[in-house]
């Protein structure tokens, strides 16, 4: 399966090697079908920018769990986006059904490249 990072700012973010806290409406279906998804084991995967696009990075996912939009305000420093609102405009824009959601599937994403990096060597500042 592939995850699709439409979004510039998340993906600006991911490609710079930094993590990116991703909000879906649906839980992803390898992460049901993960024969241990409560203990938090990752899962490699892909990532795009769009439907039938190529590839932009190969990937590591985290699932954190399904979140109201009150505690996504606890991920959203390391979303790509500067505040909430402008979280929660993206995520309507995608999905206009998404206006009366209140709850999220929220994934934490790397490159795999820098899953094995010391923090210390990677740069942070992809919010501005």
């Amino acid at each position: 399966m592939v995850i699709i990072f439409s979004s510039p700012k998340p993906r600006a973010r991911l490609l710079k090697g930094l993590i990116v806290y991703t909000a879906r409406k649906r839980r992803r279906l390898q992460f049901i079908h993960h024969p241990h998804p409560a203990n938090g084991g990752p899962l490699l995967d892909w990532a795009t920018d769009g439907r039938t696009r190529p590839k932009i990075a190969d990937v590591i996912i985290h699932e954190i769990g399904l979140i109201d939009t009150f505690t996504m305000e606890l991920f959203r420093p390391e979303s790509g986006f500067k505040d909430m609102k402008e979280w929660r405009s993206a995520l309507e824009h995608l999905n206009p059904a998404l206006e009366k959601t209140d709850k999220f599937w929220i994934y934490r994403v790397q490159v795999r490249a820098s899953f094995f990096k010391p923090s210390s060597t990677v740069e942070d500042g992809a919010n501005e």
